[in-house]
């Protein structure tokens, strides 16, 4: 619905046996009850779906957001996000729509993976360089 405001919380939990560093890819996709895809922008390039980056995570400006700091083994990110509100301003094309959220998920465990002296976490040299590792999920 136009202008509402829906709850979706964002967090990674690290399964793995070591500390790791976490980053998030985050895609959208809606389709209409005919299950074609529809914009997920309007206007001037205005997005349908918005979200807000909380504080804990860095925009690395190549797709994925960076949880600054170390999470350890059975322990969670910080949220990457609460909630996702609707573009007030979205036509009678979405009416009946479906709309995804999905994210992809990626750890590089922090051992012989360090923060570069002169960097930071989206500097790390372990980081997979295709979608190899990744784990998603759909809602």
């Amino acid at each position: 619905m136009p202008g509402k405001t829906v709850s979706k919380i964002v967090q990674v939990k690290n399964t793995g046996n070591n500390d790791a560093w976490i980053r998030i890819n985050v895609e959208s996709a809606i389709t209409n009850s005919d299950g074609e895809s529809l914009p997920l922008t309007i206007g001037e390039n205005k997005k349908v779906i918005e979200y807000s980056v909380l504080d804990g995570w860095v925009d690395g400006g190549d797709g994925y957001y960076y949880f600054k700091t170390a999470v350890e083994p059975d322990q969670l990110t910080g949220e990457l996000f609460k909630e996702v509100k609707f573009n007030p301003n979205m036509g009678n094309e979405y009416q009946n729509c479906t709309a995804k959220i999905i994210i992809n998920a990626q750890a590089v465990q922090t051992a012989n993976n360090p923060i570069p002296e002169d960097g930071s976490v989206i500097d790390i040299k372990g980081w997979p360089s295709n979608s190899e590792g990744e784990n998603s999920v759909n809602d």
